[in-house]
């Protein structure tokens, strides 16, 4: 089970991650793209940092699972 979810993690990670920088890039103008990346950027890395803390406070590796992805699954069905 932990190695289907990692692998769903690695996939829909680097397409939303792709997807968001594309859209970014397309709606700001060309002279505020350097700004708008470094930002971008920042919550990425902010989200890792976030992770980590999370790790901290949960120490298995099960529930971290399961509050990361349970998190994604509520935003999923807001989507919807």
């Amino acid at each position: 089970m932990y190695t289907i979810l990692d692998f769903c993690n690695a996939v829909l990670d680097f397409g939303i991650f792709g997807t968001a920088f594309v859209l970014c890039m397309e709606l700001v103008s060309c002279y505020h793209r350097v700004s708008a990346n470094i930002i971008l950027n920042l919550f990425c890395c902010t989200g890792y940092v976030l992770l980590g803390a999370v790790g901290i406070w949960i120490h298995d590796w099960k529930w971290v699972l399961r509050f990361l992805y349970g998190s994604g699954t509520l935003l999923f069905f807001y989507y919807w």
